[in-house]
């Protein structure tokens, strides 16, 4: 008989961390600022004394995958545990997640209700939890949709709450970037409420007291404050045709290359040239936008106007299904076919299987960014391997299109 094969990912154990963990927070946030220029402020830090001996909430931001260590640093020298995407417990540097015992693994963009308890059983032990809200890097530096899901979390669990805003993280490293970036990050640190107001208060209130503490816009942090982010080996535009599909001028979808710290259109030769302080530079005759966020969402509107023109609009590419073998790492080569995005959802419809998925609520897609998009059914995981490049940002702003123009119908309805 076969051995049974251990699972990737561990059960959380519910006690603090080593004591070591505070040196090493302490190791990455003296790295972050003499690398990447993290600003911490004392104040804030000292404002988090009544804390101390208490369980917590902490709700972070998720711009780079500088935010671990910055908001590990921001909350020392409290030791506690973390929400982090069952996903990345899959990839082949996650045995740093693995090592982390007391980490709570999260399916993104589906319910989960082990991970909710094992939330609460935490709290209930002492342990303050950070969590990261968005659940995923945000793809054009601003705050990503979160869902009422995580305010009524935090009525429920009734316990203090902080929120950790990072101010530049997207432009140390953006999405698309291969590599990081220097130029300059502030990390913002409040209490947002304390355990009486989350009893008292209604889901609507807590958002309301959440979210001025936690919208970013690092695009603006950066024009506003005029900082250049340089990496001496890299394009400023090293990778950003995964997010940018639609030409400003043309509006001819997949005809945008890169060029050394530039972009060009192959269609109507528009040439846009992006510079260190984020500064978005047409050429004679040529159309931009001042910033990437703006450019970004010239293609959501873009995409939401095709699906408003046509009736029962739906988005088809070619994919490749393959299932993700949570105990030994391995993808498993399951069918070909077509995916269907539309207001109902996802269809995929192959050769031997046939399935369907629900739009997410919030509007968002684990991916990767060149050539897939994943989903959950149940405890699977369900990989759909694009036949042609970059085409999982255009699926993730069909999927955030189609979510809004169901809601507007529904609204209308009411």
């Amino acid at each position: 008989m076969a051995k049974k094969q251990k699972s990737m990912v561990p059960k959380p154990e519910f006690r603090k961390p080593p004591w070591y963990m505070n040196l090493l927070q302490r190791a990455l946030g003296i790295y972050s600022k003499i690398n990447y220029r993290a600003e911490f402020s004392k104040e804030q830090r000292e404002a988090l004394k009544p804390l101390k001996g208490k369980p917590f909430i902490a709700l972070a931001t998720h711009s780079s995958p500088m935010d671990f260590a910055l908001a590990g640093h921001a909350l020392r020298p409290w030791r506690g545990s973390m929400v982090i995407a069952v996903s990345l417990f899959y990839l082949s540097a996650g045995g740093l997640a693995r090592g982390l015992k007391n980490s709570i693994p999260k399916k993104q963009f589906t319910k989960d209700p082990v991970s909710v308890r094992n939330i609460k059983r935490m709290i209930d032990a002492g342990i303050p939890v950070l969590m990261f809200p968005e659940a995923m890097f945000t793809l054009d530096g601003n705050d990503s949709r979160l869902s009422d899901t995580h305010f009524k979390l935090l009525k429920w669990l009734k316990v203090p709450v902080v929120v950790i805003r990072v101010n530049g993280g997207y432009c140390t490293r953006p999405r698309y970037f291969r590599g990081f970036r220097k130029g300059k990050m502030v990390v913002d640190t409040n209490i947002a409420l304390t355990a009486e107001e989350c009893a008292t208060l209604s889901v609507k209130e807590i958002r309301e007291r959440v979210m001025p503490l936690f919208k970013y816009s690092d695009c603006n942090f950066q024009q506003d404050n005029n900082l250049a982010f340089v990496n001496k080996k890299r394009s400023t535009t090293d990778g950003i045709i995964r997010i940018l599909f639609v030409c400003p001028k043309c509006a001819q979808m997949h005809t945008i290359i890169e060029e050394w710290n530039a972009v060009s259109c192959t269609a109507c030769g528009n040439k846009v040239v992006f510079n260190e302080y984020g500064k978005l530079l047409p050429e004679s005759g040529s159309v931009a936008f001042d910033r990437l966020d703006l450019w970004c969402k010239y293609q959501y509107n873009h995409i939401k106007n095709i699906a408003l023109s046509e009736e029962n609009y739906v988005y088809t590419e070619e994919v490749k299904l393959e299932y993700f073998n949570t105990r030994n790492g391995e993808n498993i080569p399951v069918d070909e076919g077509i995916l269907n995005i539309s207001e109902n959802g996802f269809e995929f419809i192959g050769k031997e299987v046939t399935k369907k998925f629900p739009l997410p609520n919030p509007p968002c897609l684990p991916m990767q960014m060149s050539s897939r998009i994943d989903l959950f059914e149940g405890d699977i995981l369900c990989k759909f391997v694009f036949k042609e490049k970059f085409r999982p940002v255009r699926a993730f702003t069909t999927v955030q299109a189609l979510f809004d123009i169901k809601e507007e119908k529904a609204k209308k309805l009411q």
